[in-house]
């Protein structure tokens, strides 16, 4: 008996819309950000996105593929996040969203060493 295709698990891009849903997540709440100096109406989206990324990468069965991560810009955003939280020096607000964005840049710059930036642009140290 072959596997029901209707059962098997979601990738973690297919739960949140595909890729092109993530890069307007990624672009509204770095915008708000930029802009607006908040993290915005998607803040709670995108808060639940990092998490369930975080989960994934800790269970050792991640499911975001490395072109999604850079096609959306996420290695980036997960920086942007980290500096917002450095500047506006969150002691509450939005320490989970930055703590978040630390461990998945960790994460993920183990599992792609080298890969999660691009050619020709600097890893940060």
């Amino acid at each position: 008996m072959s596997p029901d295709a209707n059962c098997a698990p979601r990738s973690l891009t297919e739960v949140y819309g595909g890729v092109q849903r993530l890069q307007r997540l990624v672009g509204s709440v770095a915008t708000s950000i930029l802009r607006h100096d908040c993290l915005g109406p998607d803040q709670a989206t995108m808060a639940d996105f990092l998490s369930h990324a975080l989960l994934e990468e800790e269970s050792g069965h991640p499911t975001l593929e490395l072109s999604t991560i850079q096609t959306a810009n996420l290695q980036f955003f997960v920086i942007l996040l980290q500096i917002y939280g450095r500047v506006k020096a969150v002691s509450g607000k939005h320490v989970g969203e930055v703590s978040l964005a630390e461990s998945l840049e960790e994460a993920w710059t183990r599992r792609f060493p080298g890969q999660l930036y691009g050619p020709g642009l600097v890893q940060r140290a």
